[in-house]
């Protein structure tokens, strides 16, 4: 899986129409192209390794630092998801 830049920054273009940072309001964003997930955390203090995940694009502010995650699912901006998402489901494993 791999973020389309080329998407990613149209469809943030298209949605966030001159968005500001919320802690210091300067209008510039800087775009991660690496793709995160939050990891849980057990009753037990434990990380808990495995299963579904969302994948996350950080988008920081250049002033202030201030970190969105944007799920790159929900923006339509990974590729090859579709085909992975289908060998998952052909392989019995959970989609």
């Amino acid at each position: 899986m791999k973020i389309n830049s080329e998407n990613l920054i149209k469809k943030l273009n298209e949605k966030w129409k001159g968005v500001n940072c919320p802690y210091c309001q300067s209008s510039e964003w800087t775009v991660d192209t690496s793709i995160v997930t939050p990891i849980e955390i057990g009753e037990k203090k434990e990380m808990k390794l495995g299963g579904r995940f969302q994948p996350l694009i950080p988008v920081s502010c250049r002033n202030c630092g201030n970190t969105v995650f944007i799920n790159g699912l929900i923006l339509g901006c990974l590729d090859d998801i579709e085909n992975e998402i289908k060998s998952e489901g052909e392989n019995g494993e959970e989609k």
